[in-house]
């Protein structure tokens, strides 16, 4: 991702991806085919941290891990997570607490999505 320049279109095809990714610019990630055979997750860090104008949609995105950690981190601008599915298995109790799309910072619009499991 950090080699791609602004304005690149990613298709994700079917399959089990194991990541945590940073995008910070313009770059869509795009589910294609049905977002349930489209999945990204990690289990030691947020499978995406977002900022800048980001596009992510049709994928499901699950955070498998036991850490107070967010499936999705939004830290600024206004990345766009439309027609996902997000489910976080985080165990976090008072003060504490871990997201399914957590907003830090920006104004992204969320459309579409489905979450499972965040807790706090």
């Amino acid at each position: 991702m950090n080699a791609a320049p602004a304005g690149t279109v990613v298709k994700v095809r079917p399959g089990k991806y194991t990541c945590s990714l940073e995008i910070g610019k313009k770059i869509t990630l795009e589910g294609e085919g049905s977002r349930k055979s489209i999945v990204l997750e990690s289990s030691s860090g947020p499978v995406l941290t977002l900022s800048g104008g980001a596009v992510i949609s049709g994928l499901t995105i699950s955070y498998t891990g036991s850490s107070e950690v967010d499936a999705i981190k939004i830290t600024g601008g206004s990345p766009v997570v439309k027609n996902c599915s997000v489910s976080s298995s985080a165990s976090a109790s008072k003060p504490a607490w871990s997201a399914c799309i957590a907003v830090y910072d920006g104004s992204p619009p969320l459309a579409g999505n489905s979450g499972q499991g965040s807790r706090g």
